[in-house]
């Protein structure tokens, strides 16, 4: 206070799932399930944690509620988080699902423990807000707000200008399609959609994505 200098930058937690065997290689279909659910406590202020926690966590708004309070312009860090399951769908799910939430909360920063397997499911959560063409296509430095239907996200993004959109929508469920129709009517004319996909053992690829109201 007598110098007139912050030298407090960032509040920093850790974040690991308490789970039974979810972090870990596990991939069998209930810890699968639970890993993406537990994705949950970074932001759900309805789920209560299915692990020794027992209670409602929501760290990630907890967080910004206590530096609100004690010390407003700090920002958030999430000094480390891993969901495990590497190699399995849900572990990609779990981190694709945990930068858009981090996005969504305002985290200034968040260090991954340690480095996902190449090309493996976790490491393309990743390529999905960084180089998700393979030309350095990312994801934008502005969020917009949306929404999605339950088993669903859907996560938004624009440049300074408002003229161009990044998103990335995930499909939760292992066992469900979803055709998904984003409605962009209030973001203006589009004059080109193009769209790429992972599905796993698949790899990336590209495809349509139907789109309503395109004005």
């Amino acid at each position: 206070d007598k110098g007139g200098t912050r030298l407090l930058d960032l509040f920093d937690l850790h974040f690991y799932p308490q789970g039974d065997k979810v972090f870990s290689d596990a991939d069998d279909p209930a810890t699968a399930a639970l890993r993406i659910r537990q994705t949950r406590g970074l932001w759900d202020r309805s789920y209560v944690d299915e692990s020794w926690i027992g209670e409602a966590i929501y760290l990630l708004p907890r967080m910004r509620a206590w530096v609100d309070a004690a010390s407003p312009g700090v920002g958030l860090m999430v000094g480390e988080w891993n969901f495990g399951g590497e190699k399995h769908m849900s572990g990609g799910l779990a981190v694709a699902e945990a930068l858009g939430r981090f996005a969504e909360n305002h985290v200034d920063a968040a260090f991954y423990w340690t480095v996902p397997p190449t090309d493996s499911p976790a490491a393309h959560g990743f390529r999905a807000y960084r180089d998700f063409d393979g030309k350095g296509g990312r994801f934008l430095d502005y969020f917009v707000p949306t929404t999605a239907p339950a088993g669903t996200s859907l996560f938004a993004s624009r440049d300074a200008a408002g003229s161009r959109l990044v998103l990335v929508a995930l499909n939760l469920s292992p066992d469900s399609a979803f055709d998904a129709n984003v409605d962009v009517g209030s973001c203006g004319d589009v004059g080109a959609v193009s769209a790429h996909t992972y599905v796993g053992k698949g790899g990336m690829g590209r495809k349509p994505i139907g789109l309503v109201n395109p004005r």
